[in-house]
């Protein structure tokens, strides 16, 4: 007999967690970007520019343009380094079959940062001669020269961000792989802890005492 009273089996049941519809996850989630875009777009215009004209001069050009090979190593540590931290989770993901414990809104604004840095090198617009921007006009090949010589500058963190964004659609895909497995299970689950065991043992789910 045992010593404590087995407890009641309607006590044990509690009522799985209802997850919240999906236009208020959709809402919620634009909201949430909406809003972090702002305040990105705010930053922009509340930061004081380089210039008084708006632009920026030949001379602050060419110190872009200039290679620093220490610079460079790194440059390329950080984008090897960058894009190794998704492969794990990506392997990991891949073994399980399922993505339960990430939070998709990470990798939305992770694809969002990695984005608008890619399009920041990306928009880069070269500047001719001695004046001041867009009132000199560009040589034969001087613009694709200048051009190809910052992207060049840039590649280690091109690679890294491009890479990056490659790797997270990667783990979008897997959110759509996995989710119908994942909503297999929890379905499974609640079902078999919706029928819990009684005081002698009985039943498909858990025992009391294992509770």
């Amino acid at each position: 007999m045992p010593m404590h009273p087995a407890p009641e089996v309607s006590k044990l049941r509690s009522e799985p967690s209802r997850p919240r519809p999906l236009w208020k996850r959709l809402v919620y989630n634009a909201v949430v970007i909406i809003v972090v875009i702002a305040a990105g777009i705010a930053g922009y215009y509340v930061s004081p520019s380089k210039s008084q004209n708006g632009g920026s001069s030949v001379s602050e050009q060419n110190e872009v343009l200039q290679f620093s090979v220490l610079g460079q190593v790194f440059g390329y540590i950080c984008a090897v380094l960058y894009l190794g931290s998704r492969v794990p989770q990506l392997l990991l993901n891949y073994r399980r079959k399922s993505t339960e414990g990430l939070n998709a809104l990470f990798f939305v604004f992770a694809c969002l940062g990695n984005l608008t840095y890619v399009l920041s090198i990306i928009a880069f617009e070269p500047i001719c001669g001695g004046g001041a921007y867009h009132e000199v006009g560009c040589s034969n090949g001087e613009a694709g020269a200048i051009y190809g010589r910052y992207l060049l500058v840039n590649l280690s963190w091109l690679l890294g961000s491009l890479g990056t964004l490659f790797l997270d659609f990667g783990v979008f895909v897997q959110f759509w792989t996995y989710r119908k497995t994942e909503s297999r299970d929890d379905r499974s689950t609640v079902t078999t802890d919706s029928d819990p065991r009684d005081a002698n043992g009985d039943g498909r789910g858990r025992s009391p005492n294992q509770r």
